[in-house]
C-alpha cells in the first residue's frame, strides 16, 4: 500500500484476537521509506514510499497516539526495540519463541 505519512500506517488493532496473546511487530526501514507489519510472524501488512522521518519531539509512545487520546484496549508485555532493520526471518523466529 501506498502511504504519504508515517501516520497513515497507525491501526487500531480491530484485527486483533480477543483474550489471547498475539506477537505483533513493525518494522520500520527509514532507508527504503517502508514499514511492515506482522502477526504471529506472518506478514500482514505494507507500506511504501514513506519520506524520510523528522526528529521526535516527544516519548515513544506504546498503545497510545499523543495528539487524539486515543489507547490500546488491552495488555502490551515483552516490548523490545532494536536500532537495526530486522527481515521477515528474523521476525518470524521472535514470533516463534513468544
Amino acid at each position: 500500500t501506498l502511504a504519504v505519512r508515517w501516520t497513515d500506517c497507525w491501526t487500531s488493532g480491530a484485527g486483533l484476537p480477543v483474550n489471547q496473546w498475539v506477537h505483533t511487530t513493525a518494522v520500520f526501514d527509514q532507508t527504503l521509506g517502508s514499514v511492515r507489519l506482522f502477526m504471529d510472524g506472518r506478514l500482514v501488512g505494507e507500506f511504501w514510499g514513506l519520506p524520510p522521518w523528522a526528529s521526535s519531539r516527544g516519548p515513544l509512545l506504546l498503545g497510545a497516539q499523543r495528539d487524539d487520546g486515543v489507547f490500546f484496549d488491552g495488555d502490551i508485555g515483552d516490548v523490545r526495540v532494536y536500532n537495526r532493520t530486522l527481515n521477515a526471518a528474523e521476525v518470524e523466529a521472535l514470533s516463534a519463541s513468544k
